[in-house]
């Protein structure tokens, strides 16, 4: 059992307990999220190795961390999203499984105490699961799901350890593993879940399951929720929601991840209740460890025991990132490498052929030939669906974000090649994520709020302070969601509407000018059919009226079968109508825009900011300085 003293676990203080001196001990926690199966530090869209990410880079961090931690205990934890994102994963899935998959035999390699599942692990099916979390020598847990085609994932996991005290006595410590992930996931993932698994409310499964894992003898509880930090006043439903569960009576320690942010870190702007400086989320240590491999979460807890209970004492949490120096562990590479090797000759197969060149070096700045593109297939994707509808006496207006703009993924995380035939490795970066292509009936002050959470993603520019980052950095450019068949201009001089997580926070504040549709001013009472995704209109990202109930029109096509039709029907390629947004211009001040280096061929594309070339920065990406 533990007797928490109180959530005040940073005052490193030895307490003197009622019942006797305390003798101490430590247990280490180390966790992974979000690898998306960076397993090699291998790019497959440039054919490249790279110097930084992936599993491999961090096992021998993983093996350091434990060498560190002496008689300690020590537990290795992840926390989902592992089995999908990468070009890997997708040959990884290719039927039939007949093989051990590379990712269970990375985890195997490495001794994984428990993995838990994100949203993304349930994309290639619920069988492909099973299958995969059979292979495990580790438990696989999550706790508020409920499928009979899961045959081996529970709702909780104990880690038994031993730890060597402060009295030179070696005690038993039993690590309790709840896990949970955002409800949402049964709506974004519904052609495989639905009808063959149900997903409940992250609260409540964590209210349930804890006390049973106390119960059935667990020491201290490790919570690995599969969603981002959240806020403490938001909805019971809410997709991140790391934040409120830290609430939870017993917790001991928390991993968040789901949004690829980094916690701790100083440079986050602490929301109340979290603290990015210390790592605790309402006093309990916690972590999220980035994306891809970028980070490994060590939280250090110093043990109490007196009289056959433990308690935390005082903690200590950190994120290390792997330098690029860091040699990749030799048994990851062997345990990976059929798959690294089937998935190289994968992406050099012909899929189809462009028209025109394309690019996403300037996808945050202005119309982009990438995000038009992938526009027009899912405009043409949703006539189909709706033709001889009522839908289809609407105007139609198409959202796309933008995935492949830099951001965390680094400067190889961008979408480039010219007119002529396509490789799979060409066109993979498009569209990441493979959701349905879903429409909603929308007004136009609808549309006006969408473009203002849209314009959240840039940091306020001051005219009086020269060469500040034109990007918030806490804002991921996939939740940068353009709308086409409208065209405006975004004023970053201006306060945001919306914080980078989606909540409104100035009711008085709009970026958005010149708003027009077909050349004449939005008026209030035009109503309009917006095409999407299954992700954005159920609520991801937390764009202002999107829920299930609100969605019009479901199309069985997904995204990515609407770009295959479209790379395989060239002729079609040609009619894609633009939108036309940029930058508010005349604003009269110098900003900085990091893109990828290999845009600097491409600079004519934005001679309308007078871009000018700073020089590479420390992280890899070309720096230009702009004129708005």
């Amino acid at each position: 059992m533990i007797r928490r003293r109180n959530k005040d676990v940073n005052s490193g203080q030895k307490h003197q307990w009622r019942d006797g001196v305390v003798a101490q001990a430590s247990l280490r926690i180390l966790a992974t999220s979000d690898l998306h199966m960076n397993l090699r530090g291998f790019n497959y869209i440039t054919g490249k190795p790279q110097a930084k990410a992936g599993l491999a880079q961090l096992a021998s961090m993983i093996t350091q961390a434990r060498t560190e931690n002496g008689e300690g205990a020590c537990i290795l934890l992840d926390n989902g999203d592992a089995l999908q994102g990468a070009p890997i994963a997708d040959t990884a899935a290719q039927p039939p499984l007949s093989y051990n998959h590379p990712m269970a035999l990375a985890f195997d390699a490495l001794g994984y105490d428990a993995i838990g599942l994100g949203n993304h692990d349930f994309d290639y099916g619920l069988d492909f699961l099973d299958t995969v979390s059979t292979q495990y020598k580790a438990p696989t847990v999550c706790s508020n799901i409920a499928s009979e085609a899961l045959s081996d994932v529970r709702m909780w996991t104990i880690v038994d350890q031993q730890a060597t005290c402060s009295d030179g006595v070696v005690r038993d410590l039993k690590v309790g593993v709840v896990s949970v992930l955002p409800e949402q996931t049964m709506i974004w993932n519904s052609k495989h879940l639905s009808g063959r698994a149900s997903i409940g409310s992250m609260q409540d499964a964590v209210n349930l399951q804890v006390p049973k894992v106390k119960a059935a003898g667990a020491d201290l509880v490790v919570l690995l929720a599969h969603s981002g930090i959240g806020r403490d006043d938001g909805p019971k439903d809410a997709e991140n929601a790391a934040l409120q569960l830290s609430n939870t009576p017993d917790i001991d320690a928390v991993i968040a991840g789901h949004t690829h942010n980094l916690f701790p870190d100083c440079a986050s702007q602490a929301v109340p209740g979290s603290d990015p400086v210390k790592g605790t989320l309402n006093g309990t240590p916690a972590a999220m460890p980035g994306f891809g491999g970028s980070h490994l979460a060590v939280l250090d807890l110093n043990l109490g025991h007196a009289n056959g209970a433990w308690h935390v004492l005082n903690h200590c949490v950190t994120l290390r990132s792997a330098p690029c120096t860091t040699l990749h562990d030799p048994a990851i590479l062997q345990a990976t490498d059929a798959a690294h090797q089937r998935t190289k000759v994968r992406m050099e197969e012909a899929v189809g052929v462009a028209s025109a060149p394309l690019n996403s070096y300037f996808s945050l700045l202005h119309t982009s030939s990438d995000l038009t593109f992938i526009a027009h297939a899912k405009r043409l994707a949703m006539q189909r669906h709706i033709a001889g509808t009522a839908h289809a006496e609407l105007p139609l207006l198409v959202s796309t974000s933008a995935q492949a703009s830099g951001g965390k993924a680094g400067p190889d995380n961008y979408v480039a090649f010219d007119k002529g035939p396509l490789r799979r490795r060409d066109v993979i970066p498009l569209v990441p994520f493979d959701n349905a292509i879903w429409g909603r009936v929308v007004t136009a002050r609808d549309v006006r709020e969408w473009l203002e959470r849209c314009a959240a993603v840039f940091a306020i520019q001051r005219p009086d302070t020269p060469d500040q980052m034109l990007l918030d950095p806490n804002a991921p450019g996939f939740n940068f969601d353009v709308l086409h068949g409208v065209d405006f201009t975004i004023n970053p001089t201006r306060p945001s509407r919306y914080d980078p997580d989606g909540t409104l926070v100035d009711k008085t504040a709009y970026r958005v000018e010149n708003l027009t549709f077909d050349g004449a001013p939005l008026e209030d009472s035009q109503q309009f059919l917006m095409a999407s995704n299954s992700y954005r209109l159920a609520g991801g990202g937390q764009y202002p009226g999107c829920t299930t109930q609100a969605v019009s029109v479901r199309c069985e096509e997904t995204v990515n079968d609407a770009l295959a039709w479209l790379i395989h029907n060239p002729l079609c390629q040609a009619d894609a109508p633009e939108s036309r947004w940029a930058l508010s211009p005349g604003l009269d001040l110098h900003t900085v825009y990091k893109t990828s280096p290999a845009a600097r061929i491409h600079l004519a594309q934005i001679a309308r900011y007078k871009p000018v070339d700073l020089g590479d920065t420390a992280d890899g990406f070309c720096a230009l300085r702009l004129h708005l």
